[in-house]
């Protein structure tokens, strides 16, 4: 089921995918990763692996997306020539510390109320707006946003949007 969506969300255009499986142990989660890699790369689509740099290193995905925590314990870019590395956002602090880093961009969230977290406080638009405007790296907005949504962020200065529910089974609109 899982690939027979991905298939569809790489069918309607999604282009930068990222695996984010947190209940896979990781055996399951090195398993996973080569049927995905592969119609990621059919589709012309780019894979980044939410996990750590060490478990990621040697899958052959096209980088890493760090969880606002694993950023938070870096000192220094995660290794790996040629690799995208971005990260989860959600405060100033966090954006600045990707931008010393070097990351190459970051998705700030939740903009809006999202199902996946809905205990988290949003930033609103306006959040979004701030955070983008101290950011030295492309920002992409995430938290309950939709294809609806994409020029609010292209006006608040987000590169994008990045989604679940709204770009993931869904029409997006």
């Amino acid at each position: 089921v899982f690939l027979d969506a991905l298939e569809s969300a790489l069918a309607n255009g999604v282009s930068l995918v990222q695996l984010r499986a947190k209940q896979l142990s990781k055996q399951n989660f090195r398993a996973l990763v080569p049927a995905v890699l592969d119609r990621c790369q059919r589709a012309g689509a780019r894979l980044l692996l939410n996990t750590d740099a060490m478990l990621a290193d040697g899958l052959g995905a096209d980088g890493l997306h760090l969880t606002s925590a694993r950023l938070r314990a870096l000192t220094e870019r995660p290794p790996g020539d040629g690799l995208l590395v971005a990260a989860s956002c959600h405060t100033l602090q966090d954006v600045r510390h990707a931008g010393d880093l070097g990351l190459d961009f970051v998705v700030v969230s939740p903009v809006r109320q999202t199902t996946s977290h809905p205990d988290a406080v949003p930033l609103g638009i306006e959040g979004l707006r701030q955070l983008t405007e101290q950011s030295v790296l492309p920002v992409y907005a995430l938290g309950g946003m939709r294809l609806s949504d994409l020029d609010a962020a292209f006006r608040q200065g987000a590169q994008g949007i990045a989604a679940i529910s709204g770009l993931w089974g869904a029409s997006g609109a």
